[in-house]
């Protein structure tokens, strides 16, 4: 440390006691003096530190390997991983307060603002749902009323996504439905879907109104009686479905909800005695009840 800035320190000791000051008056006058004086030697002392890169090239293995940012669940984690990344577009602030809890408030506010309503944002809450119901077969092949009617029957399912803000949702979602024709045989269907939901605001804390839009595939298994003449020649297709429900609000993490969704898939390749049939498609009515849980 230079010799110019021990003085100032050295005069004030020495007045004091001359002066027959009192222990904390001592202590305030050298807080006084001293402070400008440590953060001068600090100054000299870093910045050639810094100019040189050396901090720099100290930190930036220990950020990449994630021990600043805890994995980006510890708290404050995200504000150093966002800063060290640098990306623009990615607003800074904190997802995990102090004690390891989800600001969600302020995060759910500022990926609403990114592209896409924060559908790639890094920080969100995870969902998992579980559901069932009623499954009706709307088309299917020919003349399936009368005694080649398909049964009323089930679907059963869950999900396991992301919550990316207050309005957007998006999951994988797998499905069985299964339905019965007494003269035909049986129909299951096997699905996996990107669901991608939007939560409708309206002014109540207990219910969510919700609509949505599924891609994905199904596998189409039938077990036909050999007598109806159906066969199935491709079984895997394309799948869409739209989706509309409501969420009830049970606990800050619960939510109970129903919903209605039509499943369809494209050309299936039915074939009756021999001959294919054109667009034999399966569609269905589902109305399901379930849970989903946000953490």
């Amino acid at each position: 440390m230079k010799s110019h800035l021990i003085y100032p320190l050295l005069v004030t000791v020495l007045i004091a006691f001359a002066s027959g000051v009192s222990e904390g008056q001592v202590s305030r006058s050298l807080a006084d003096t001293a402070a400008p004086v440590v953060s001068q030697a600090i100054a000299d002392v870093s910045s050639p530190i810094v100019g040189q890169g050396v901090l720099s090239d100290v930190a930036s293995p220990v950020v990449s390997r994630g021990i600043l940012n805890g994995g980006g669940n510890a708290p404050g984690g995200s504000l150093i991983r966002r800063a060290a990344a640098g990306r623009e577009g990615f607003p800074m602030i904190r997802a995990w307060d102090r004690q390891g809890n989800f600001n969600r408030d302020e995060v759910y506010a500022a990926n609403e603002d990114l592209p896409l309503g924060g559908l790639f944002a890094p920080d969100f809450e995870l969902t998992a749902n579980a559901f069932g119901g009623w499954n009706r077969i709307a088309g299917f092949g020919p003349e399936t009323e009368g005694d080649n009617a398909f049964d009323d029957d089930f679907a059963v399912g869950f999900a396991y996504g992301r919550r990316h803000s207050y309005k957007l949702r998006s999951e994988f979602e797998f499905t069985y439905r299964s339905n019965d024709a007494e003269t035909l045989g049986q129909v299951e269907v096997y699905s996996i879907m990107k669901n991608f939901l939007i939560d409708i605001e309206i002014p109540s804390n207990f219910a969510t109104p919700y609509v949505g839009i599924g891609i994905g595939y199904a596998n189409v298994d039938t077990d036909f009686d050999r007598l109806s003449g159906l066969a199935l020649d491709n079984s895997g297709s394309f799948a869409w479905q739209p989706i509309a429900g409501v969420s009830i609000k049970l606990t800050e993490k619960l939510n109970y909800y129903f919903e209605y969704r039509y499943f369809s898939t494209t050309d299936l390749g039915v074939t009756l005695n021999g001959e294919v049939l054109d667009n034999t498609t399966y569609n269905s009515h589902n109305l399901f009840m379930g849970l989903r849980v946000e953490f």
